[in-house]
């Protein structure tokens, strides 16, 4: 589900190689290499890996891939990789400190930049794995999925334009952790708050979708649960239809993410008053 987030801010800073100051590689998505004989400011690659055999005169700096140093490197900064190790070869020189986060699910956040397959069904087994999922969510916090969901139903705008502009804000986010250095160790944090989020609204807006389908066949005020499962199962036979299962997947996702958002959000002011 966290995948889905890649796409959004992909599609923000168009997924494409950038130069962020002179000499400073950033790239997103690409490995990024420096060969022999080649000298740069900094590197801050997000979702591939970093293999560097000349010199960095700063940090370099990897999420979501590894570092390789070769044995004439030179870094005078420090050497950082969250979600892969760093590799030194002997003869490669570290002035700074070298830090690894090595988690292999942060990897597969970048990976690709894929469209999210958790609702999708891949096989029996994981269908009901999501469906079992689903249900201890619902038995757990029944009141704090129907709240999402009534933000959902009733102010159905904000609560997407909530979705969307928290997705986007996630890659400046994770920057600015890793820019802190000291931040980085937040950054699996904030993934796994995001993939709670996700999952949570998903579930919201199946119970939603199962809630409306009860009321078309003139069968309302089904328990939660039942209305869930079947949102579940409906969202998950219409992902499997080309483009459209993608599209309305996507959109239920966001929806879901901004009306967690949403929810935290009027709540709080709730207890403020």
């Amino acid at each position: 589900m966290v995948g889905l987030c890649v796409i959004f801010i992909g599609m923000v800073f168009m997924c494409s190689p950038v130069r962020a100051t002179e000499d400073t590689v950033v790239r997103l998505g690409s490995d990024i290499v420096i060969e022999p004989g080649v000298e740069v400011q900094g590197i801050v690659s997000l979702g591939g890996s970093v293999r560097v055999y000349g010199q960095v005169r700063e940090d370099v700096i990897a999420v979501g891939g590894s570092v390789f140093l070769g044995e004439d490197a030179i870094i005078f900064g420090n050497v950082v990789s969250v979600g892969g190790p760093v590799v030194k070869q002997p003869g490669a020189k570290v002035h700074g400190k070298i830090t690894s986060v090595e988690t292999t699910w942060i990897s597969s956040l970048f990976s690709g930049f894929e469209v999210p397959e958790l609702p999708k069904v891949h096989g029996f087994v994981s269908f009901i794995g999501f469906l079992l999922i689903t249900l201890c969510i619902v038995a757990l916090i029944p009141s704090t999925v129907g709240f999402i969901s009534f933000n959902l139903e009733y102010d159905s705008l904000k609560t997407f334009a909530w979705g969307v502009l928290g997705t986007v804000l996630i890659l400046p986010l994770v920057f600015i952790f890793i820019i802190s250095i000291v931040g980085i160790v937040l950054i699996p944090v904030l993934v796994i708050l995001v993939a709670c989020a996700f999952l949570l609204g998903y579930v919201a807006v199946s119970q939603l979708v199962g809630k409306k389908i009860t009321i078309a066949v003139k069968k309302p005020n089904k328990p939660i649960i039942l209305e869930t499962l079947l949102g579940v199962v409906v969202l998950s036979g219409i992902g499997l239809i080309p483009l459209l299962g993608w599209l309305v997947q996507t959109l239920a996702a966001v929806a879901g993410f901004g009306g967690v958002i949403s929810s935290i959000i009027a709540r709080r002011r709730k207890v403020r008053t």
